[in-house]
């Protein structure tokens, strides 16, 4: 049993790779997998929580100061999910 999510949860993708993932998930129905239904909702709220929310305030909390100075050594991606957290007022957090 393999549990698949639809194509258009799963976010983002480059051109080809929407064709390639249902192509693959053919194959292994056709090796004999049983193919289920995921709804993926809960865990992409759980992650728009952890990463867009304001749990993100507990790092920015922690290494905040060293964000805000901008080295070159910062991975954008991670120093951009961390910035987000710099004006969150306080009740996001109990509401998150």
């Amino acid at each position: 049993r393999i549990a698949v999510p639809a194509t258009s949860q799963l976010g983002a993708m480059d051109k080809g790779w929407p064709e390639a993932y249902e192509a693959a998930a053919t194959r292994l129905a056709s090796a004999g997998a049983q193919l289920l239904p995921v709804d993926l909702t809960p865990f992409t709220e759980a992650a728009a929580m952890l990463y867009e929310g304001a749990f993100v305030a507990e790092r920015y909390t922690a290494v905040g100061p060293f964000i805000d100075k901008d080295t070159p050594d910062l991975d954008p991606t991670v120093a951009a999910i961390i910035r987000l957290a710099r004006d969150l007022p306080a009740h996001r957090l109990y509401a998150d």
